[in-house]
């Protein structure tokens, strides 16, 4: 779930520190990979708590 978190603050702050230098014609292209991260993050966030319980049913 941390390394989950970090990707995605990571991917935030990529998206957000470039945007504008890239305003016209690679601007869809970072708008795309902020929410292309965004779904990674939930996804790895399912995957966890999943495991989580997962893990205490097993025990």
């Amino acid at each position: 779930m941390h390394n989950a978190t970090y990707y995605y603050y990571y991917c935030c702050y990529y998206y957000n520190n470039n945007n504008y230098y890239y305003y016209n014609y690679i601007y869809y292209y970072y708008y795309y990979y902020y929410y292309y991260c965004y779904y990674y993050y939930y996804y790895y966030y399912y995957y966890y708590y999943y495991y989580y319980y997962f893990y205490y049913f097993m025990k």
